[in-house]
């Protein structure tokens, strides 16, 4: 191959890839309404649901609970070295197909040698259950 040929072949590789990469966008639901909801702690948890998540602590989850007029969206990051974490909720909104939560997991804050010390050994495990209306959608977790 001559270098005509080389750089006629990049610049079709070029222009095919700039026509191929706009089907690789993703597109966001439309939001139609941020969803109200409160976090639910764990002695408030209905005791089947609490269950569910003693089963599953351990590892990444991410699960929905209905108890009737309730949706509980629940979501843990699995088993951390220690303790000292806490959960954002960046989001919690519906589409006209879906509810969409997103939520982060924020590291532990700065701590004192002897709190390091107290807590180093001892692993924990966040999790955060949110509690909204049941609307009858799926829940999609970002």
């Amino acid at each position: 191959m001559n270098i005509n040929q080389t750089t006629g072949l990049r610049i079709l590789s070029f222009a095919l890839l700039l026509f191929l990469l706009p089907g690789c966008q993703v597109i966001e639901p439309e939001k139609k309404e941020n969803l109200e909801f409160i976090v639910v702690a764990k002695e408030c948890l209905p005791v089947e649901l609490q269950e569910i998540i003693q089963t599953k602590k351990e590892d990444v989850f991410k699960i929905t609970y209905i108890d009737g007029e309730h949706l509980y969206i629940a979501e843990g990051y699995g088993q951390q070295d220690s303790g000292g974490y806490s959960i954002q909720v960046k989001e919690l909104y519906r589409s006209d197909n879906a509810i969409y939560m997103d939520s982060c997991l924020l590291g532990p804050k700065p701590r004192t040698r002897q709190e390091r010390d107290e807590q180093e050994n001892t692993p924990s495990y966040p999790y955060i259950v949110l509690r909204t209306g049941e609307i009858g959608l799926p829940v999609v977790f970002q």
